[in-house]
């Protein structure tokens, strides 16, 4: 499985890019390519080509207008709440976040379970022609959408929803990145399938290659082995992220991420999560990110609680830019039933600890 580096190249377990490279914003961003501000602006909404904004659904949704944070059911015609959202009478609510730290093992574990359950038969619906996106059965979107909310839920973040008017972009890009099998952030004309369409998608998205699903990319973001960045972990945690474009095709997924219609209250998150943490989380590199400033220079220290022992491990200084200031680093010890007390201190923040249980989920 493979996700696009900063600078156009391929990153896989082995290989790690080497820096991020300037968006239309003036941030750093690991999806962007060097020139993205000479083609695209700075604006979300311009993202979306001309006539996507027409999309309407058809069947018995055809005459039905839903409220926030729902969407028609396909057979039935009845409005039902996204994945992460519960109905309260009138209308469909995010529950407020918890406290991941008071979390029993069984709570987090239920969490990750409800994240990996998929109702989707098949993964795309593939186009009449070989550059057709096609397009994602609804079910696919909502399994989709559970395994983002799942993870910032695991977090102490709230849910995203889909963005329909992404949907066409997101499956020009997905469907490039396939017939090409390859990923570029920067796709060229030459590129097979190639449109200005997914081409904007592209240099505003997560990209991917060689899962089976698109609810299996957000795994494959969120673990970010081989990028050096994090930036697709940082991106899909990001506390402002609200609204997210969903393409995927054949075995390429396109993820927008570019949007900060959310909000939360805490001023950080880390990976994995304090309290229990499914030992699936914690297998890959460890990291903290900020939303209340820069941590740039911050430094890191673990202690095996149990019996204070020092766990050594390698810290990475992590550029700014990509969704929240952030550090990362691997720990020489992870052990399923073991607590670990982790301190970050410097930067905005000044210092924060926090204590992980890893824990062995069914």
């Amino acid at each position: 499985m493979i996700l696009a580096a900063c600078d156009g190249t391929l990153t896989s377990s082995d290989e790690r890019d080497t820096g991020a490279r300037p968006d239309a914003r003036g941030e750093t961003d690991a999806f962007v390519s060097p020139d993205l501000d000479a083609r695209v602006p700075s604006d979300l909404d311009a993202y979306v080509a001309p006539g996507v904004d027409a999309w309407a659904p058809t069947g018995p949704c055809a005459t039905v207008t839903c409220g926030a944070n729902q969407r028609c059911d396909d057979a039935t015609g009845a409005c039902i709440c996204l994945p992460g959202f519960v109905d309260s009478g009138s209308s469909c609510t995010a529950a407020p976040p918890d406290d991941p730290s008071t979390r029993t093992s069984a709570q987090a574990c239920a969490i990750w379970s409800e994240a990996h359950r998929t109702t989707a038969s098949s993964s795309w619906n593939e186009g009449a022609t070989e550059c057709d996106g096609g397009s994602l059965p609804r079910e696919a979107i909502d399994d989709t959408l559970r395994r983002i909310t799942g993870y910032r839920a695991l977090v102490g973040l709230g849910p995203v929803v889909d963005n329909p008017g992404l949907e066409a972009q997101q499956q020009a890009c997905a469907v490039m990145m396939f017939r090409n099998g390859t990923l570029n952030h920067m796709p060229p004309m030459s590129f097979r399938c190639y449109t200005a369409e997914g081409a904007a998608g592209a240099g505003s998205s997560n990209l991917s290659l060689g899962t089976g699903t698109s609810a299996d990319t957000i795994d494959l973001y969120v673990d970010d082995g081989g990028v050096s960045s994090l930036g697709h972990r940082r991106w899909v945690l990001n506390g402002p992220l609200g609204r997210v474009g969903i393409g995927f095709a054949g075995n390429a997924g396109c993820l927008s991420v570019f949007d900060g219609s959310g909000s939360t209250a805490r001023t950080w998150i880390s990976w994995p999560p304090p309290g229990p943490a499914p030992q699936d989380t914690t297998t890959a590199w460890w990291s903290f990110h900020s939303t209340g400033g820069s941590i740039s220079g911050a430094t890191v220290s673990m202690v095996r609680v149990a019996d204070g022992m020092d766990v050594t491990g390698t810290v990475h200084a992590l550029p700014d830019g990509y969704g929240g200031s952030a550090v990362a680093w691997e720990p020489t010890e992870r052990s399923v039933g073991s607590r670990y007390r982790v301190t970050v201190t410097g930067g905005a923040l000044g210092e924060i600890s926090y204590e992980v249980e890893i824990v062995s989920c069914p």
